[in-house]
């Protein structure tokens, strides 16, 4: 791949993962933006874990509005992706 298709790339992959549809569940789109996440990062683009849990908290539809506030009581220190995955799988059972 040549630098300028390299650079389109990382900015169709950025963009998708700026983009993901709030019309999937929660756990199927943090689940895509994880896989966005990987893809970037073998294109050496880091996110880090803040930005891909406000991301994927933004995205929340409005009916998550209990599981945001809910979010906002958790420490800062356990506001992990991997935390927000469990407590998005548990809220869809």
């Amino acid at each position: 791949m040549d630098s300028d298709s390299s650079t389109l790339y990382k900015q169709h992959t950025l963009t998708k993962f700026l983009k993901v549809a709030k019309s999937q569940s929660p756990e199927q789109a943090m689940m895509e933006m994880e896989e966005l996440v990987r893809c970037l990062h073998d294109m050496k683009v880091t996110l880090d874990g803040a930005t891909v849990v406000t991301k994927v908290i933004s995205s929340l539809p409005e009916d998550y509005r209990a599981f945001k506030k809910a979010w906002d009581s958790v420490l800062e220190a356990n506001q992990t992706r991997e935390m927000l995955m469990s407590l998005l799988k548990k809220d869809e059972l």
